[in-house]
């Protein structure tokens, strides 16, 4: 565009003089300035998107997935319509799979860790609710008794549900440490008594207390949680877990499925995936959230680099004959050199600056989608400014250098 509206005698005054033209040469510093700008915006993101995945992967999911398969199974009502005939297949599931070769335990639940809302109202027993008051729901699981021990939760008080809890037992229900805490402050939960708002639901007695897993998600704080015995309840949706004694869990997955052939010939074992892959997925949007942003803020950051080294190497073409004068009136290289460095630096210092008050505002829009990290996070922005500035000084260094290269006398010829 500059180009095609050139002023033949303005542009040859100023290459007369030796200088940068001034419109062309504001007009180009003010690119760069907003280049860099644009890149430090885009490199603050991609810093707190980075963050905040790693602080997804430091957080204690409550139980161990290494080691553990899984696998799902849905039992047609047509079969399976009868509560004996549930536990009856749920039973020799689990005897065929713990007996096969470096199996140490197996189970099976209503629903795995991180696997979403199960959530149901409930009542306890001598307690009642003031007019209008509403408690938390708590979140439901049915599981086997190796269920808990299978993930390696840690048992903290009381005892895990048992093969003994069956379906001619008092009920019995494990509850996790944040609905002991919530409901029972003074550490007086084991013995309590609760009662699910379900057409089938009885009251059962609170016989132990485990850590709290993460069942809606690694990056959403723990919820109350019950563990009810799935032979008391019984379940035609199956999720089955089985922990290999050693080595890779995977090679599991033959046998585990030719068992559940071999059990009925017409039900599918699906979704068989390890328990690691399954903690990984629930934090994939996170991860290529960091991804993309970081490529993003690369792709801008070598941009910036291009346009600070372009309009650096051009004020210098365009300043030889200045730069000739300089030294051949006793200017030192140094001098030359500090000239252009400072003339790059003020560019990528305007931008920097314009770059963090657009952060600030960015920053703002991204709070809610950040875990374990503030959005004003100082030691992100002060990193990602250092870099910035670096990578422009860098940027400079080239041009500036060949700047002190000018030979005086070659340079005033030319002019």
């Amino acid at each position: 565009l500059q180009a095609s509206r050139v002023d033949l005698s303005a542009t040859m005054r100023e290459g007369s003089r030796g200088t940068e033209g001034g419109k062309a040469g504001r007009l180009r510093a003010g690119l760069v300035v907003g280049q860099v700008a644009f890149a430090l915006v885009l490199l603050v993101g991609a810093g707190l998107f980075l963050r905040s995945f790693q602080a997804l992967t430091q957080v204690e999911a409550g139980f161990t997935p290494e080691g553990v398969l899984t696998g799902q199974l849905v039992l047609p009502a047509t079969s399976y319509a009868k509560p004996e005939d549930q536990r009856a297949f749920q039973r020799e599931l689990l005897r065929r799979v713990q007996a096969l070769p470096g199996v140490e335990s197996a189970a099976v639940a209503n629903m795995l860790p991180l696997g979403g809302k199960t959530n149901t109202s409930f009542d306890v027993e001598g307690r009642t609710r003031a007019p209008g008051e509403m408690w938390p729901a708590v979140e439901t699981r049915f599981a086997s008794a190796d269920y808990l021990r299978t993930l390696r939760v840690r048992l903290r008080d009381g005892r895990m549900l048992q093969e003994t809890d069956g379906p001619d037992a008092a009920g019995a229900v494990v509850i996790n440490q944040t609905f002991a805490d919530l409901y029972w402050p003074k550490g007086d939960a084991l013995g309590q008594r609760l009662k699910l708002h379900r057409s089938d639901a009885q009251w059962a007695t609170v016989v132990g207390i485990v850590d709290d897993l993460r069942e809606w998600g690694l990056d959403k704080p723990a919820r109350p949680t019950a563990y009810y015995s799935a032979v008391q309840t019984p379940l035609s949706s199956l999720h089955l877990v089985a922990r290999v004694k050693a080595g890779d869990p995977e090679s599991l997955r033959t046998a585990l499925e030719s068992e559940v052939r071999a059990l009925d010939g017409n039900l599918p074992l699906f979704k068989v995936t390890s328990m690691v892959r399954l903690v990984d997925e629930s934090i994939g949007s996170q991860r290529l959230t960091a991804l993309l942003m970081g490529l993003f803020a690369g792709t801008a950051l070598l941009l910036a680099a291009l346009g600070i080294s372009g309009v650096i190497g051009y004020s210098v073409a365009q300043r030889t004959r200045e730069m000739g004068i300089r030294m051949a009136l006793g200017a030192a290289k140094s001098d030359v050199l500090a000239l252009v460095l400072r003339q790059g630096m003020k560019l990528a210092g305007l931008g920097v600056l314009l770059g963090l008050v657009l952060s600030l505002v960015l920053a703002r829009l991204l709070s809610t989608l950040l875990y374990g990290v503030t959005a004003y996070d100082p030691w992100t922005f002060a990193g990602v400014a250092a870099l910035l500035s670096g990578v422009a000084l860098g940027a400079t260094w080239l041009p500036a250098h060949r700047a002190t290269r000018v030979d005086p006398i070659i340079a005033l010829k030319a002019e």
